[in-house]
């Protein structure tokens, strides 16, 4: 895990405790194959962009209906995470990738024997570049380079189940960190709403002072 900078996967590993998850989640799933991981890393980033979800509507009441959401499609909760702009186009795109493969494998039993290094190669140009591009966008320093891409993709290439796991770990640290900023905000108006009323005797925003 020495690719992982400490303050991601502190972060990510703060996110997934809240999830219920143990502090060695990360570590356990590079012990799994590639079908495992695949299934299990999409787990938790679901769970983790639904905390999200919840935190930016502000109203825990509405978890059980983000959990109950497909994760794509135009009502799904990348739609909302868009729509809330608090995730960007490369976390949009690897959650949405991520949940494209995971489905692939697990509808068809002859997937448990998936190596996310064979499939990288197997892939078309083309095809490699979009899939590197957006399952590891971590290792992407300019998406736009071809150059940048084609050494992202040796470099997945060379470690892909830690490269995955790299991305994910990250994707689910920018949610929490997200999530984080959010609480605070409301947290503040919520305060300085208070304080309007300790002071004025009021709510805030009901009206002018008396003459």
């Amino acid at each position: 895990m020495s690719e992982i900078h400490d303050f991601t996967l502190s972060i990510a590993r703060d996110h997934l405790s809240e999830l219920g998850l143990p502090p060695d989640f990360e570590m356990k799933l590079l012990k799994d194959d590639d079908w495992s991981l695949v299934i299990k890393l999409h787990a938790p980033l679901e769970a983790a962009l639904t905390n999200a979800l919840v935190a930016h509507v502000g109203e825990e009441s509405t978890r059980e209906l983000f959990a109950r959401m497909n994760v794509g499609g135009g009502s799904g909760k990348l739609a909302f995470a868009k729509a809330l702009k608090f995730a960007d186009a490369t976390e949009i795109r690897f959650v949405q990738a991520l949940s494209e493969l995971r489905n692939r494998l697990v509808h068809n039993v002859r997937n448990v024997n998936f190596r996310l290094k064979e499939h990288i190669k197997n892939l078309p140009v083309r095809d490699r570049r979009t899939f590197v591009r957006d399952l590891f966008y971590s290792y992407v320093l300019d998406e736009r380079s071809t150059v940048s891409v084609d050494n992202a993709v040796q470099q997945v290439l060379a470690r892909p189940k830690q490269a995955l796991l790299q991305t994910g770990l990250q994707t689910i640290a920018i949610f929490y960190l997200q999530l984080r900023i959010t609480k605070a905000t409301h947290g503040s108006t919520t305060l300085k709403a208070k304080i309007a009323e300790a002071e004025h005797g009021r709510p805030a925003g009901s009206g002018d002072e008396p003459g």
